[in-house]
């Protein structure tokens, strides 16, 4: 009888460790935030920013200014070219003191991501949204994952910058965001809800189609 007793102490306990493992496990991120942000690096300095300084000098005089409305009429205007080159130069701005720069510079490379991302958009699903996978000619932004994971990690008073951030984990398919992007339903501002619904959507659709 005793033995018996012992035998099922050592199941119940067993079976508790296995489930405490499993809740630890679905808290544990899908990602090593180590290995995003170099390659988040990596991808960096494989641009060429300087290429845009002859095609567009008075957009980097103004960002060069110490003014912020004319490091907002910069980033305007480099938003417009949708060239991957301006990631560099817009970046640092995301950082910005200023209330309003940090906005508009993660709408503008949110704004980047959308449109390369739109141009893999598939067509046989009218009335869907459902981004092809990449192909290996097409421009890879998946790298910036990085800079997204730090925006979706932001107190719920910065809503503009995490909904571009989840914008752009739903077009660049970044699953490994999942548990941010969940987490986000939570917050207080409807637009932030409304895009971790808009990504989880998508990030739901991508995953369908493989």
């Amino acid at each position: 009888m005793r033995s018996k007793f012992i035998g099922i102490l050592i199941m119940t306990c067993l079976m508790d460790s296995v489930g405490i493992a499993q809740s630890l496990q679905r808290f544990q991120p899908k990602y090593d935030e180590d290995t995003l942000r170099t390659n988040y690096i990596n991808f960096m300095d494989s641009l060429d920013p300087l290429v845009l300084t002859k095609n567009y000098p008075k957009a980097i005089q103004n960002l060069l200014s110490a003014d912020h409305e004319k490091q907002i009429l910069g980033i305007r205007t480099l938003k417009s070219t949708q060239e991957i080159e301006i990631l560099p130069w817009l970046i640092p701005f995301v950082d910005s003191k200023d209330d309003y720069v940090p906005v508009e510079a993660l709408q503008a490379i949110y704004q980047l991501v959308e449109y390369h991302a739109l141009t893999r958009r598939d067509y046989s699903k009218p009335g869907e949204i459902v981004i092809k996978p990449l192909q290996a000619n097409d421009p890879n932004l998946r790298p910036l994952a990085w800079l997204i994971l730090q925006n979706l990690k932001l107190p719920d008073n910065y809503p503009n910058l995490r909904s571009y951030a989840a914008n752009m984990a739903g077009y660049l398919n970044l699953q490994i965001f999942e548990r941010e992007l969940k987490q986000l339903l939570h917050s207080r501002h409807p637009a932030t809800v409304k895009s971790a619904e808009f990504a989880l959507e998508m990030l739901g659709k991508a995953g369908a189609t493989r």
